[in-house]
């Protein structure tokens, strides 16, 4: 959490508060660095990963990769 070359300690998520991605708050897909677009993202300080925050699509923020491992039961 102190490495410089990541100064904004902020995720984009682009989803609502349950983890449901909304079109118009993910920066196009993470393609675009339109200041006039924002997504959603949340700063790793308030401990909440999905935190409703509205970012400019132009800043440098990172996207995390999680997995969901989520299984059924198959003998159900």
């Amino acid at each position: 959490m102190t490495d410089p070359s990541w100064p904004q300690k902020v995720v984009w998520h682009g989803s609502n508060t349950h983890g449901v991605r909304l079109v118009d708050k993910y920066c196009e897909a993470w393609r675009t660095a339109d200041m006039a677009v924002t997504g959603f993202a949340s700063p790793l300080s308030t401990g909440k990963i999905l935190d409703q925050k509205a970012y400019s699509c132009a800043n440098r923020l990172i996207v995390l990769c999680i997995e969901n491992s989520f299984m059924t039961d198959a003998r159900k």
